[in-house]
């Protein structure tokens, strides 16, 4: 059975992932990058807290952070460049 039951493919975490930045903040105008010109829009994630088996890649860790992270790992976000949450 494929990923949401439409029949289509799953999306890879890269996919997934320009979805949810460059690619989801172009409807917002120039959001979703850390490219000049673009709005500071950024999470800071703490991502100590999960196992790992290892040294991991960076894709490694971006992927167990997309499928383990729980609200305590975020530990700021800032939107426009502004600081709007810190734990």
């Amino acid at each position: 059975m494929e990923a949401g039951g439409g029949g289509g493919k799953a999306l890879t975490l890269e996919e997934a992932f320009f979805l949810g930045t460059k690619g989801g903040g172009a409807f917002f105008g120039k959001a979703g990058s850390l490219e000049a010109g673009y709005d500071f829009d950024a999470l800071v994630v703490d991502d100590r807290s999960l196992s790992r088996p290892g040294g991991l890649s960076l894709r490694e860790r971006l992927e167990r952070v997309v499928y383990l992270a729980e609200g305590q790992s975020l530990r700021a976000k800032y939107v426009e460049g502004r600081e709007i949450f810190v734990r």
